[in-house]
């Protein structure tokens, strides 16, 4: 499969607003919504997170934003499927692959990914001599150049 590429990018600090240490989910949340054509700024998205999450839906216990049921929540106004995959271990690799391949199938949609705290994406996933790659799109850091010749074409920097 090719990688997801009706998206916008964006990463830490991409319109000068030093996001380092809190903005990742957010930076997910605006690649997100830039498949369905909306383009917001962070604070307009962390004002409309916290009036759906608390107002709309009344949750008034805290939803810990290192839980990534904020972001689904959120997307719900726009469609999207809010479905959580839960990988039990990363010791098998064919797991995490079918469950990803099924899903870019069913849904062309970039995958949300938490680990620790921290937010990043998946854009696809390839298979090269023998070999699995997977596209993880991570706010944190944003390569300009394609580090990989043999996977152009694959994600951001390819030709």
């Amino acid at each position: 499969m090719s990688a997801i590429k009706n998206y916008k990018a964006y990463w830490y600090n991409c319109d000068n607003i030093n996001d380092n240490g809190w903005g990742c989910g957010w930076r997910c949340l605006q690649m997100l919504l830039s498949q369905n054509n909306k383009y917001k700024d962070i604070f307009t998205i962390g004002r409309e997170v916290k009036k759906y999450i608390y107002n709309d839906l009344q949750i008034n216990d805290k939803l810990p934003f290192t839980d990534i049921k904020w972001i689904g929540e959120y997307m719900k106004r726009y469609g999207n499927i809010y479905k959580i995959i839960t990988i039990n271990s990363i010791n098998n690799i064919n797991e995490i692959v079918l469950k990803l391949e099924k899903y870019f199938t069913d849904y062309n949609k970039l995958v949300v990914v938490v680990s620790s705290g921290a937010v990043s994406l998946i854009g696809g996933i390839k298979k090269l001599e023998g070999k699995t790659y997977v596209y993880l799109i991570d706010p944190h850091v944003w390569y300009k150049t394609d580090k990989f010749p043999s996977l152009n074409g694959f994600g951001n920097g390819g030709k």
